[in-house]
C-alpha cells in the first residue's frame, strides 16, 4: 500500500467556527484523505469524535460553547494517541504554551494556506503511519522502507527551510539612496539539493556600509551544506555582535570567521566564498574573494572584473589579502558562484558573454530574473546569484499633489490619460493607473493623513472613512509627489514611476520579515503583482516601481 493509499483511509474531524477557514480546510483535506467530517464548535465536534473513528482532528480554538483547547483535552484522555492540529493566530502565544502543557504538538497558523493544511496533516499524522506500518506483514517491508525514506526527506526540506531561515537579504524590496543614484540588491537562488552547500548573508553595517557574504561549500551532500549552514549563522551572528559595538572592519570580521570555520573543516574540505564591504555612498569597495568566479562591476567606461585574490579556504588557510577599489559612478556590480558558470546552457565562451554583457547593461532585476529562469534549465551544482544595480535617471514628469482629498482625486482623474500622452498603449495606461492610484492614495492615507490599518479598518466600519479623507486642514506642511518616465533599458522600454511624501513612514523590512502584506492591504498586493519589481526607501515614505511596458528583451 503506498502513502496515498495509507491517507486515503483516514477520517478527518474539522472543528472551526469560521465557516471560510473550515470550507477551505475540507476542500484541501477531502482530497488527500477518505471522509471530511466537520463541526461548528468543539461540543459538536466532541459528539462527531464519540460516534466516528476519528484519525486526525485539527480545531480552531477560539470557539462558541466549548475552546478548542478544551475540545482536545477531552478527546486526548479518551484516546491519547489521536493527532490534533490546532489552528493558531500570530497573537496566540499563551494558547500555544497552554497546547504544549496538554500535550498538543501539532499548529497550524494562520493565514491558512494549501500547502501549510497538507504539511500540518502529513507531520501530525506521519508518527501514527510509522507505528502502524511497523505492525503490518513482512510484505509491506518495503513499503515501510519508502515511507521511512519520505519522512527523512520532510526531515531534510525542515532543514533546508532552515537554512533559509539563516540567509539574509537586509535591502531586499529596499531603495538604497545616494546622492548620485539610487541602488537595489537582489538575489538568485537556486539549490540543486534540498541540502544546499550555497548561501549569502547581505547586511547593513553599523557605521553605513553594507557587508556581502557569499559562499560554496564544495562536494555535495550534508556535509558541505552544514558547513554552509554553520558558516552563514556564524556571520549574522559575529555582525549582530559587531552592530552593538559599532564595529565594522572587514579585516577584522574575516578573521573571526576563519578561526571559526577553521576547527570544523575536514582535512580535505575547501570552501569558495566572497567577502565585500560596500561603503554606503557606493563609492568604495573592500573585497576578500576566495576562490570565486570574478566580481563583475559595471562602470560608465565598461565592465570591470576583480579576480579572486585568495586561494580556496581550508583548515590550514593561515592568512588572507584584502583588495579596494574606487566604484565612484558605478552602475552594477553581480557576484556569484561558479556553479552558475557551469550550467550547461551558459557554460560556452558565448553565452558566458551574453551574461557578462547583461550586467555591464544594468538592466532591472526583473530582466535578469528573466535570464536567469530561462536559461539555467540544467545544471549540475548550487546556483547563487546576488545583483546590485542602479537606476540610470534622466528626465522624468515631476507632478506635485497637494495632499487635499479633491487635488488628490483630480490627479487619479487624469493620470490614465497623462499615461497615453506619454505614448503607453490603452492596456499598459489602464495597469499602470491602478497602480499609481493605490500608491498615491497609500500616500495620502498613510503618509499625509497618518491612518494605520486598525483606524481605516474603523473608520469604514463606522461609514466615516470617506469623512475622514476630506478632513485636510492640518496638512499645510506636507506633499506629495509623483516622478514618472520610459526609460529604454537593455532593448526593453521600462515604465518607472516613483511616489513620494513626507510622512513619517514606516519600515519596510519589518513589514517583510512578518510575512505580512504592506500596511495589511490588498491594494499594495495588487501592486506587487502588477509590476515587475518595487521598491520602498530605508525610511518607508517613498516608493518605486518598474514595468516593462513594451518591447523584447534581447536574449529573448
Amino acid at each position: 500500500m503506498t502513502l496515498s493509499g495509507l491517507l486515503d483511509n483516514l477520517n478527518v474531524l474539522i472543528v472551526e467556527d469560521n465557516s471560510v477557514n473550515r470550507r477551505t480546510m475540507e476542500l484541501v483535506l477531502e482530497q488527500m484523505v477518505g471522509r471530511v467530517f466537520t463541526a461548528v464548535d468543539g461540543n459538536e465536534g466532541l459528539e462527531i469524535f464519540r460516534r466516528r473513528e476519528i484519525d486526525v482532528v485539527f480545531t480552531d480554538h477560539d470557539m462558541p460553547r466549548m475552546t478548542g483547547l478544551e475540545l482536545a483535552r477531552e478527546i486526548l484522555e479518551e484516546k491519547p494517541e489521536t493527532p490534533i492540529v490546532l489552528v493558531t493566530g500570530h497573537n496566540e502565544s499563551d494558547v500555544v504554551i497552554s497546547a504544549l502543557n496538554s500535550g498538543i504538538t501539532h499548529f497550524l497558523p494562520k493565514p491558512i494556506t494549501r500547502r501549510s493544511i497538507s504539511r500540518a496533516l502529513e507531520e501530525s499524522y506521519q508518527k501514527v503511519l510509522v507505528k502502524k506500518l511497523e505492525h503490518e506483514s513482512r510484505r509491506k517491508d518495503l513499503e515501510l522502507l519508502r515511507f521511512k525514506e519520505r519522512y527523512h526527506s520532510l526531515q531534510e526540506k525542515n532543514a533546508f527551510e532552515k537554512q533559509l531561515n539563516l540567509i539574509r537579504n537586509d535591502f531586499q524590496g529596499v531603495m538604497l539612496e545616494t546622492e548620485d543614484r539610487p541602488y537595489f540588491i537582489n538575489t538568485f537562488y537556486k539549490p540543486l539539493d534540498t541540502l544546499s552547500g550555497d548561501g549569502y548573508s547581505i547586511r547593513r553595517l553599523s557605521d553605513g556600509s553594507i557587508f556581502v557574504f557569499l559562499i560554496d561549500s564544495m562536494g555535495k551532500g550534508l556535509s558541505a551544506s552544514v558547513t554552509t549552514f554553520m558558516s552563514i549563522a556564524f556571520i549574522n551572528h559575529i555582525i549582530d555582535r559587531f552592530n552593538e559595538r559599532n564595529g565594522s572592519g572587514l579585516l577584522t570580521l574575516i578573521s573571526r570567521y576563519l578561526e571559526y570555520i577553521k576547527k570544523v573543516l575536514l582535512e580535505e574540505e575547501i570552501v569558495s566564498c566572497a567577502f565585500l564591504r560596500i561603503d554606503g555612498s557606493f563609492t568604495e569597495i573592500e573585497y576578500s574573494l576566495f576562490s570565486v568566479p570574478s566580481l563583475s562591476v559595471s562602470m560608465p567606461d565598461g565592465l570591470r572584473k576583480i579576480k579572486s585574490n585568495n586561494p580556496p579556504l581550508m583548515s590550514s588557510t593561515e592568512g588572507f589579502t584584502i583588495g579596494k577599489e574606487d566604484i565612484t559612478g558605478m552602475l552594477s556590480l553581480a557576484v556569484f558562484t561558479d556553479g552558475l558558470l557551469e550550467n550547461t546552457f551558459i557554460n560556452t565562451a558565448e553565452h558566458k558573454e551574453m551574461l557578462y554583457d547583461l550586467i555591464k547593461d544594468n538592466p532591472p532585476f526583473m530582466h535578469m530574473r528573466t535570464f536567469l529562469s530561462s536559461t539555467v534549465t540544467s545544471y549540475d551544482d548550487d546556483i547563487t546569484f546576488i545583483f546590485i544595480n542602479s537606476s540610470i535617471g534622466g528626465e522624468a514628469d515631476v507632478t506635485s499633489v497637494t495632499p487635499v482629498f479633491h487635488d488628490v482625486m483630480t490627479y487619479i482623474n487624469g493620470v490614465e490619460a497623462m499615461l497615453k500622452k506619454d505614448g503607453l498603449s490603452d492596456d499598459d495606461a489602464a495597469s499602470m493607473t491602478g497602480v499609481l492610484t493605490e500608491l498615491v492614495m497609500n500616500a495620502f492615507e498613510h503618509g499625509c493623513l497618518e491612518i494605520e490599518l486598525e483606524e481605516k479598518t474603523k473608520l469604514i466600519t463606522e461609514g466615516k472613512y470617506d469623512e475622514r479623507l476630506k478632513q485636510t486642514d492640518s496638512l499645510t506642511d506636507k506633499f506629495i509627489k509623483i516622478r514618472t518616465r520610459v526609460e529604454n533599458r537593455g532593448g526593453s522600454l521600462v515604465f518607472c514611476a516613483e511616489v513620494s511624501d513626507n510622512g513619517r513612514g514606516f519600515d519596510p523590512r519589518r513589514k517583510r520579515k512578518g510575512k505580512k502584506p504592506f500596511f495589511g492591504g490588498n491594494g499594495i498586493r495588487m501592486v506587487t503583482s502588477a509590476v515587475d519589481d518595487i521598491y520602498f526607501n530605508e525610511k518607508g515614505n517613498k516608493v518605486r516601481i518598474y514595468k516593462t511596458i513594451r518591447g523584447e528583451c534581447v536574449w529573448k
